[in-house]
């Protein structure tokens, strides 16, 4: 067997294990309306994962998701205006996007509109989100346990070792390109300090959109670059330059994966 498939065998069969752990033992019972941002960090206990930073008219605004299984109607957004939680959803009702935004290498800077659907989408209470958590585990405990892996067992040790070595890679990426780095309204320069160079630039006219991450994980296929369909999209974030100053950034779901083929923009590392 290649290295190629055992490293996409490995992300497969191993790679959920360690990179998309179940969350279902983090406790929301301390969960309430208009918690503060860094309180409700501490009672996720770092299990939510950073989608948007927004600077709207003087106000800040910022959503994380929550898995708190594998499947997607267990990944729930958590908006905050101002460092105040204004409202919680589930994230599935927006994956539909994938499936419709523009094909096209010049298509539109499509994360701003996913983040003003999501400022936009109705909320649950925080009776309702628990009362939708607790349905949506029961509803999926079957799936999870009925999950089966066969014919593979042999492959495991090499798929593990593998596996250690993307986590280690993942981990460290993970740090270099975390999105929270950065701060909304501190300079445009910083976020090259920060990260290093920008690998796309996507000039606009009344703003940029500055695009980092790993590079090693783009390829070139048909002749245009893509991400290799054996990495992820996460370890990528997008800083959006208005006046020398940074008023988006966007990363995991929000992080729009086709801007990483437009070869136009593509700044040679």
């Amino acid at each position: 067997m290649g290295g190629s498939s055992v490293r996409l065998l490995a992300l497969i069969l191993i790679g959920p294990v360690c990179c998309c752990q179940s969350n279902r033992d983090v406790d929301v019972s301390n969960l309430q309306a208009g918690i503060e941002r860094k309180k409700f960090q501490t009672e996720m206990s770092g299990a939510e994962h950073h989608q948007f930073s927004a600077l709207i008219n003087g106000d800040e605004y910022r959503c994380y998701s929550v898995s708190f299984g594998y499947f997607p109607g267990t990944e729930y957004y958590f908006v905050f205006e101002n460092e105040i939680l204004i409202s919680m959803m589930q994230s599935a009702q927006f994956f539909e996007w994938e499936e419709t935004e523009h094909r096209s290498a010049q298509a539109s800077w499509i994360a701003e509109e996913r983040m003003q659907n999501i400022l936009d989408a109705n909320s649950f209470t925080v009776g309702e989100f628990k009362d939708d958590l607790n349905k949506e585990l029961t509803r999926h405990a079957d799936r999870k346990r009925n999950r089966k892996i066969s014919n593979v067992w042999p492959l495991i040790p090499l798929l593990a070792i593998d596996s250690l070595r993307a986590q280690s890679r993942r981990k460290n990426w993970s740090k270099k390109y975390d999105p929270e780095l950065v701060e909304l309204s501190a300079s445009g320069s910083i976020a090259d300090s920060i990260y290093g160079d920008p690998v796309f630039v996507i000039p606009a006219a009344e703003f940029e959109t500055r695009v980092y991450g790993p590079a090693q994980t783009l390829e070139t296929f048909r002749g245009r670059l893509r991400l290799s369909p054996t990495m992820k999209r996460f370890f990528w974030v997008a800083v959006r330059i208005e006046d020398g100053r940074i008023v988006r950034v966007f990363s995991n779901n929000l992080f729009n994966q086709r801007v990483l083929a437009q070869d136009e923009f593509f700044i040679q590392q």
